[in-house]
């Protein structure tokens, strides 16, 4: 069977004619024709395919055909086509995921794929790709369920997400297999919403943090003379024990060193302790306070859903632009767990078999060997670490803005999701009158001038490679006086406030539609579901994420992980329930 055979078995079951196909899903008669004939296929990551899969699924739905769901569609025509646009890292991390959870031998997996054990093993660990991905990844399939099935059956079902029915037919647990490893789904991401995530950044306000914890009247003292010591600490009570004392040493000692963190020991057991979290996030105020910077590697081998949690946890120190964060591609040492911290005062190291805090170990020194040491230590940790993701507030400007002229050549489709309007769209005439009823000074508007004259040589830039889709709200009059909308200028950091009036937007809105019939390359679509009021999103497909803050304060913060941006990118804006009905 080929991809038109399988294509003209949903179109007989259907019912419906070429031209039907033709106009639900937008792909042109003679096109459909030649998919059906089998003299063109479309690409698997093709707009093509995709308006395929969605209209093979609305007209079954409209014609009340049961069992034609859209992750059964794609994963029967997908399979007939070239897949290899898969996302190696995300490809990577299911198949360590798979090794994990079913103790797999790589021995016996390298003899079954016909592959040298110590290659395979290369692929695991990221250092090589399989020359085609695509059939690497059937043959692990048909090894889990020549060796798997049957006898691990709850344990496929929880990895992929599947249901007893599907254990009847082998294709169909074999495709889902494929499907979740490949797919660039990591289905371990479903236990937790990332809007959750993204709110947490929309609504948090800078200063009001710091009034909250009275930050800004925080007295740091330094004591003069630090006596040299080292300590052994043991168990869970030293495990806290030993953590207080280092930030304590790092917090009120002269020095003014970056500190290094990295933990994979759980924190859970020390987290129930509320004296010591009062007393650990006292002591990193202190340490933040004294404008000391903080490398912290994140363990990221844990459910999806615990992770992001820890990391919306963060968010207020993140937002000081203090902090680093880090994350390991393959982090493959599951019989220890490790604790390192190391600041210009003071060291911590220490270990436990994994599974056994109770048993732990740790040192607390203070002497300069050990410091020396162990700072050469997390040097290389941090050499071997790739970025989570880079935090760029004012003071780091110039950085950020080198960042986002860098990615002009990525040819990756983008997807934007918009607060107000593209400040590329505007016209000078209607800039001028923006900037003449606002008052706008001469300095800020010779600058303004220049930041948007940039920003439409950016974005011609990055048409001519590739596409963007703006999601954007169109406000009806009377939303526009309860939702003021100004001109956007945040990826510069201008956080002065330049507002329109509603003939203005109106204008805008206009200027918008022509930009969009004049590059064949730019589309917007109307998105009044998004209900965040601080937060622009700019997605490019599986390569990288930007969530602009765009006051309280301007922050952007640009995301690297290839499971973070795949979260945010299929993540769908939350319906406003209050949202009024609108004038387009």
């Amino acid at each position: 069977m080929n991809f038109n055979d399988k294509l003209n078995e949903y179109i007989e079951l259907i019912g419906c004619t070429n031209k039907q196909l033709s106009d639900i899903t937008g792909i042109a008669p003679p096109i459909i024709s030649g998919y059906r004939k089998g003299n063109r296929i479309p690409k698997y990551d093709s707009a093509q395919f995709k308006n395929l899969v969605n209209g093979i699924v609305t007209l079954s739905k409209e014609r009340q055909i049961d069992n034609i769901t859209k992750e059964n569609v794609e994963i029967n025509l997908g399979k007939f086509l070239n897949k290899e646009n898969i996302n190696f890292e995300l490809f990577n991390t299911n198949f360590n995921l798979l090794i994990d959870t079913f103790k797999i031998n790589l021995s016996d997996l390298s003899k079954f794929l016909g592959y040298d054990s110590s290659f395979v093993s290369k692929i695991k660990n990221g250092i090589r790709k399989p020359l085609n991905i695509s059939d690497f990844a059937n043959g692990i399939c048909k090894f889990i369920i020549n060796n798997y099935l049957d006898t691990s059956n709850e344990l496929i079902k929880e990895l992929i997400k599947c249901e007893d029915k599907d254990f009847k037919d082998i294709e169909v647990i074999t495709n889902k297999l494929y499907y979740w490893l490949t797919n660039n789904v990591n289905k371990n991401t479903n236990d937790y919403d990332v809007n959750n995530f993204i709110k947490k950044l929309d609504n948090f306000d800078l200063n009001d943090y710091i009034k909250s914890i009275k930050f800004d009247k925080l007295f740091t003292p330094t004591l003069p003379k630090l006596k040299t010591k080292s300590q052994l600490y043991y168990g869970i009570d030293g495990y806290k024990n030993a953590q207080l004392e280092v930030l304590k040493q790092s917090a009120f000692f002269k020095s003014k060193e970056d500190i290094f963190w990295y933990s994979n020991m759980p924190m859970i057991e020390a987290s129930k302790d509320l004296k010591f979290t009062k007393k650990y996030m006292m002591y990193l105020a202190f340490i933040l306070k004294k404008g000391i910077r903080l490398n912290i590697i994140h363990d990221l081998d844990r459910p999806f859903k615990e992770l992001m949690l820890g990391l919306e946890g963060w968010i207020p120190l993140y937002m000081t632009g203090q902090i680093n964060p880090y994350y390991f591609k393959n982090n493959s040492n599951y019989l220890y767990s490790i604790i390192e911290c190391v600041s210009g005062n003071a060291i911590l190291h220490g270990q436990c078999v994994t599974g056994n805090l109770d048993k732990c170990k740790l040192l607390v020194s203070t002497k300069k060997d050990d410091i020396n040491y162990y700072r050469e230590n997390s040097n290389l940790l941090l050499k071997k670490a790739n970025p989570l993701m880079n935090i760029y507030t004012l003071e780091k400007k110039n950085e950020f803005i080198k960042i986002y002229n860098n990615n002009l050549n990525i040819k990756n489709k983008r997807n934007n999701i918009l607060l107000n309007l593209p400040c590329y769209t505007i016209s000078d005439e209607l800039l001028n009158k923006i900037l003449d009823h606002n008052k706008v000074s001469k300095n800020d508007r010779n600058m303004i001038y220049e930041w948007i004259k940039n920003e439409k040589d950016n974005i011609g830039d990055i048409l001519s490679n590739t596409t963007i889709i703006d999601k954007i709200k169109i406000l009806s009059e009377e939303e526009f006086k309860t939702n003021a909308c100004f001109l956007d200028l945040s990826k510069y950091y201008y956080d002065k406030k330049i507002i329109y009036n509603y003939d203005e937007y109106l204008e805008h809105i206009e200027l918008t539609k022509k930009f969009k019939k004049a590059n064949k390359n730019y589309n917007y679509k109307i998105n009044n579901k998004n209900v965040f009021n601080n937060i622009n999103i700019y997605i490019i497909e599986n390569k990288q994420v930007i969530i602009s803050k765009i006051n309280n304060p301007i922050t952007n913060f640009v995301i690297y992980h290839p499971m973070l941006i795949n979260a945010i990118q299929n993540f769908v804006a939350p319906i406003n329930e209050n949202a009024t009905s609108t004038k387009k």
